[in-house]
């Protein structure tokens, strides 16, 4: 998930990638030990270590000294670990970006996604998921609005989990190149699925499949403003999935947990029987 909070962070990582990875998973180590064991002049170290600190990377903790100056002892915070992680992860894929399959190529398929043969179809799907886990698929192809387009017809119901697969899995493996076209695309494909009745009742799994999908690639705001909104409907008819949802929410939004026991607390001051009692297991399930 790319927001601007990590983008902030990578960019403060990328600047001392080597002095974070000398510290890299739970080292404490003075300055005086990261300049020596990276061979770099010291006054490089003394620079970073305050921006580092602010950002909330590191830890900086004085070291009382027997003889001489005092020292300063940093270590990794817990903030500082995982953005490290998640940093080494993304140059990892980067150094083994995936080829990019054809338009072309891919587009060929929706002939056999449309075959009145359901073993066709089903050879079709099986081939497409071995595709979408290792090659990049451009979001102005055909096949990409075919997909979208005809998720919630029952002509495809048996496919549907295959569906969502592919469709998370070219979302992994592509929104680094191509993460605004694709968020667009999830938010219609919701926006669909929300207001189609075809969904409604016999396929809260779906949508809460793409929900997730959608709270990892969205705009922080976007995604919480589309989770919460369904998160809300789903207590109120109690449905099967908001426990998953409201997990959701404790993982990728807990800065607007507070508010949302307030917001929850209102729905049940307001309401009474069936209502109340979803609204107050909702309102405990976040303790």
């Amino acid at each position: 998930m790319a927001d601007n909070t990590n983008e902030a962070f990578f960019k403060e990582i990328g600047s001392n990638y080597d002095l974070l990875s000398a510290l890299y998973p739970d080292k404490a180590l003075k300055l005086s030990e990261i300049y020596t064991s990276l061979s770099i002049d010291k006054s490089v170290v003394s620079r970073a270590w305050k921006p580092l600190k602010r950002a909330g990377l590191i830890n900086v903790e004085p070291v009382k000294a027997k003889k001489g100056k005092d020292a300063n002892r940093i270590s990794l915070t817990g903030i500082g670990y995982r953005m490290l992680s998640d940093y080494r992860e993304f140059l990892e894929r980067r150094s083994e970006t995936p080829e990019v399959i054809s338009n072309e190529i891919i587009d060929s398929y929706v002939k056999y996604l449309k075959s009145p043969d359901d073993e066709v179809r089903s050879k079709s799907f099986e081939q497409i998921e071995i595709i979408s886990q290792k090659r990049i698929v451009q979001p102005d192809c055909s096949f990409i609005t075919f997909l979208s387009e005809n998720l919630a017809e029952n002509y495809y119901a048996k496919h549907r989990h295959r569906i969502l697969v592919i469709l998370y899995n070219i979302i992994n493996i592509s929104r680094e190149i191509y993460l605004t076209q694709y968020s667009k695309i999830f938010e219609e494909i919701i926006n669909k699925m929300i207001d189609d009745p075809r969904y409604e009742g016999y396929d809260e799994h779906s949508k809460y499949i793409l929900l997730q999908m959608y709270s990892e690639i969205a705009n922080r705001e976007e995604g919480y403003l589309k989770i919460h909104g369904e998160y809300i409907k789903s207590i109120l008819k109690d449905g099967p999935y908001r426990l998953n949802m409201k997990d959701i929410i404790k993982d990728r939004y807990r800065d607007k947990t507070d508010a949302l026991i307030i917001e929850l607390m209102n729905l049940y001051e307001k309401n009474n029987g069936s209502i109340r009692e979803n609204v107050s297991r909702a309102i405990d399930s976040f303790r």
